[in-house]
C-alpha cells in the first residue's frame, strides 16, 4: 500500500477498504490469514511488465503482418489485437474476481467458534470456481489467438513460432498467478490516493475556515469506532493503556463473576488498523494474551467492513 501522511487521521471509505482485501496477503501471528496487508507487489509488477513486453511484441507482429498484406488482413489484425486485449483483461479479472470476498471469509472462519457456521463459510470459499475456469479459458484462448494471428499474418521460421509459444505459456502463468494481484493493488492504491487528496484539500479549506469542519467529506473520514471486549486473561498494559500510533487498547474495569475475574478492555482506532499494528500490539504478551489481542483486533477490522 502507498504510505500516506496522516494515516492515523485519514480513513478511506468502504469501497477502498474492500478493494484492499483483494491484494496478495501473508498470514500474520496466531494463524491469522491476513486482512489489511499487501505483499510481493514489486514481484507481481515485474512479472506483469514481462507479460506486457511479450504481449507488445505479439501486437506489433500482428499489426505489421496486417499492414504488410493490406486490405482484409489489416482489418483482421486490428480485430485480433482488440480481442487479445479484451480476453486478457476480462480473463485476469474473472480469475481474480472472488479473492477479496474469500479473504473476508477466511478471516471470519478464524473468529467463528460454531463448527456448523465454520463449515458453511468453508462451503462459501468453494464458490466462484466457474469464474476462475472462465478466466483461465479466456487467457488460454487469447494466447492461442495471438500465436495463430502471427502464424497467419507472418512468414517467420518455425523456430520463431516455437519460441513465441513457450513465451505465451509464461504469459498464461503470469495472468493467472500475478496479473489479478497487480491490478488489485494498483486499483486500491489509486482509490487511497484519490480519497486522501480530497481529504487533504478539504482539511486545508477547513483549517482556513473557508468551509466548516463538519463539511469534510464523510466518505473519506468517519468517526473511528470503539470495540469493547472481555477477557478471563489479564493483558500486560502499563498505565491502563497501550498505543500503536494513534490506535490504543485501554483497560476499563475488572469484575468477578462466579469466582472468576473478568477484565474489560476497549480498542480505539484512528485510521485503518493495519496487520502490522496488530503485530506491534501483541509484542511483549504471552501466547495466550497475544492470541486474545490479535483476535479482538481482527474482529475490529472486520467490524469496519460494512
Amino acid at each position: 500500500m502507498p504510505e500516506l501522511n496522516n494515516r492515523f487521521k485519514f480513513e478511506p471509505n468502504d469501497d477502498a477498504r474492500k478493494a484492499w482485501l483483494a491484494t496478495r496477503k501473508k498470514p500474520i501471528i496466531y494463524s491469522l490469514p491476513g486482512f489489511y496487508n499487501t505483499i510481493d507487489y514489486e514481484k507481481d509488477t515485474a512479472w506483469v511488465i514481462l507479460a506486457v513486453c511479450i504481449e507488445g511484441a505479439a501486437v506489433a507482429l500482428t499489426l505489421y503482418g496486417g499492414i504488410t498484406k493490406h486490405g482484409v488482413y489489416l482489418v483482421s489484425s486490428i480485430i485480433a489485437v482488440a480481442l487479445f486485449v479484451f480476453f486478457d483483461w476480462v480473463g485476469a479479472n474473472w480469475f481474480h474476481k472472488n479473492v477479496g470476498a474469500k479473504c473476508l471469509i477466511r478471516n471470519k472462519i478464524v473468529l467463528q467458534k460454531d463448527r456448523g457456521v465454520q463449515e458453511g463459510l468453508r462451503e462459501e470459499l468453494k464458490k466462484g470456481v466457474i469464474f476462475q475456469v472462465a478466466g483461465v479459458t479466456l487467457i488460454v484462448l487469447s494466447a492461442l489467438f495471438k500465436i495463430t494471428a502471427i502464424l497467419l499474418l507472418g512468414t517467420f521460421n518455425m523456430i520463431f513460432y516455437l519460441i513465441m509459444s513457450l513465451l505465451y505459456l509464461i504469459v498464461i502463468y503470469i495472468h493467472i498467478a500475478h496479473t489479478g494481484y497487480f491490478l488489485a493493488e494498483f486499483n486500491t492504491a489509486k482509490k487511497f490516493r484519490k480519497q486522501h487528496s480530497q481529504w487533504s484539500e478539504d482539511k486545508v479549506k477547513a483549517d482556513e475556515k473557508t468551509i466548516p469542519e463538519e463539511n469534510i467529506r464523510h466518505s473519506v473520514r468517519v468517526p473511528s469506532p470503539k470495540s469493547v471486549f472481555d477477557s478471563e486473561i489479564k493483558l500486560k498494559i502499563d498505565n491502563n493503556k497501550m498505543k500503536v500510533g494513534e490506535h490504543s487498547i485501554s483497560f476499563i474495569e475488572e469484575i468477578e463473576v462466579n469466582n472468576q475475574k473478568i477484565y474489560t478492555y476497549e480498542i480505539e482506532t484512528n485510521g485503518i488498523l493495519k496487520d502490522e499494528d496488530i503485530v506491534l500490539f501483541t509484542g511483549g504478551q504471552t501466547d495466550q494474551q497475544g492470541s486474545i489481542i490479535a483476535l479482538e483486533c481482527l474482529k475490529h477490522q472486520i467490524f469496519k467492513i460494512h
